[in-house]
């Protein structure tokens, strides 16, 4: 299972994009620019490549702190969010050195000058961040715009050399600098900024840090991707030791990474139907089940993650043809999607809710037992479930009881604009293991 990095951030980027439809596809419109910026300044290859994970990412931590568009467009409240995204991201081994760039990328260039080039790259993101903006709905930069632009945001901003190849870009251009279609930027990034594939030890941190943003979405739901993922896992293996007599590493890892992606789709869903403290209605229902719908989407055009896609964003169907998004049935669900959906709905039974507290162990046993009476879950998966009780719901309890410390801290530090917070958030955000728990696992 290996991943190419570029086709993977891509994905995660239109992920970003789906919380703020007024700035769809503004991610790859500023990777385009810096990336262009990056090569007339002849960056490195190594650099440009952080840069471009980077610029396709900076925005990551508007999401967990409900940063609205305006504040984005408007450059208000920025150290917030910058510093919520540096949190993210450098809890993510090979996403370190981009997360830097992350954290100063609203930083004045007079104020970074001291770093030397070392975080110049910070700075082309700012630059291509504005110039972007300019450029949504098909707006032309040309030299008249450009200067007027480079006016409003005189003072020492960005850097003057940035300055100069953006100046470069638009004559290149023709004098009339504009964004290319989403295909071509593609093209061009993925060319500049080719990168080693992600093994699975590099991919598994990195769909943590996404279930991580898809949770924070609410305090509702802040733990339920970790319930999910630790749950699944033990029960794959648990259910195929059972069954089989022995379990594919390989194949267990891709359960517990679908679990970490099963709800990304929830992105594109309003957070205030996230964060209804009650039952929601049809309308809102209807709303709500189009998660799963995204969650297809998003992960499509990845190649190495069909089968997580899949396993992942089927844990809403049901055995007999009634659930969704599909309305597949029976043999047409691959197993590992129902030992997803009878982990998604334990662990939804399981968790505090906003109109209710999370159930006793046995009550929940009796839902998922009439569930499977009624045609929604496979039986077999469910007896694995039953016979593994006890510990499947330890390795869940102490898996979401992590969770809740991470959401907490994160939502501390951001609140508090002190340095030396942001290096303690930073050291508390051990990285996850790089294979899925084992049996063993704590509940601590």
């Amino acid at each position: 299972m290996r991943i190419s990095v570029p086709d993977l951030i891509f994905g995660f980027s239109r992920a970003l994009d789906m919380v703020k439809p007024q700035l769809a596809g503004h991610h790859l419109g500023v990777a385009w620019i810096a990336s262009e910026l990056g090569q007339a300044l002849s960056l490195p290859r190594t650099v440009r490549a952080q840069l471009f994970t980077a610029a396709m990412l900076h925005d990551a931590g508007a999401i967990p702190l409900k940063v609205s568009a305006d504040d984005l467009l408007f450059e208000r409240n920025t150290w917030l969010h910058t510093r919520a995204g540096w949190a993210l991201l450098s809890r993510c081994a090979f996403l370190r050195p981009a997360a830097s760039f992350v954290l100063f990328h609203h930083t004045p260039w007079s104020r970074l000058r001291d770093s030397g080039e070392a975080l110049l790259p910070a700075n082309l993101i700012h630059l291509a961040d504005r110039a972007e903006l300019f450029l949504r709905g098909g707006a032309l930069l040309d030299a008249s715009a450009l200067e007027s632009l480079l006016a409003r945001h005189a003072g020492g901003k960005f850097h003057p050399d940035g300055v100069e190849a953006l100046r470069a870009l638009c004559a290149r251009r023709g004098g009339r600098l504009a964004l290319p279609s989403a295909q071509e930027m593609k093209h061009d990034l993925q060319t500049d900024c080719a990168q080693p594939d992600l093994d699975p030890d590099h991919l598994i941190p990195f769909c943590f840090l996404f279930s991580l943003i898809t949770d924070f979405l609410s305090p509702f739901t802040a733990t339920h991707t970790a319930g999910v993922a630790h749950t699944a896992c033990i029960l794959h293996r648990r259910h195929m030791l059972g069954t089989t007599g022995s379990v594919d590493p390989e194949e267990n890892r891709k359960v517990f990474v679908a679990g970490l992606l099963h709800d990304i789709g929830k992105l594109g869903v309003p957070r205030a139907l996230l964060e209804k403290e009650g039952p929601l209605d049809h309308d809102e229902f209807a709303q709500m089940k189009r998660h799963a719908e995204f969650s297809l989407s998003l992960l499509d055009n990845i190649p190495g993650l069909e089968d997580i896609r899949l396993w992942g964003a089927l844990h809403h169907e049901r055995l007999n043809g009634r659930g969704y998004p599909l309305g597949l049935a029976g043999g047409q669900l691959p197993l590992p999607s129902r030992i997803m959906a009878v982990a998604d709905i334990f662990t939804a039974l399981m968790e505090d809710r906003p109109y209710r507290k999370g159930m006793s162990l046995a009550r929940a046993l009796d839902i998922l037992q009439t569930m499977e009476d009624n045609g929604h879950i496979d039986g077999t998966v469910l007896a694995t479930l039953r016979a593994e009780a006890e510990r499947i719901n330890r390795v869940r309890a102490g898996a979401q009881r992590r969770a809740r410390r991470r959401f907490d801290e994160l939502y501390r530090i951001c609140a508090e604009p002190v340095e030396s917070d942001v290096r303690a958030f930073s050291a508390c955000f051990n990285p996850p293991p790089p294979h899925p728990p084992t049996d063993s696992a704590s509940g601590r």
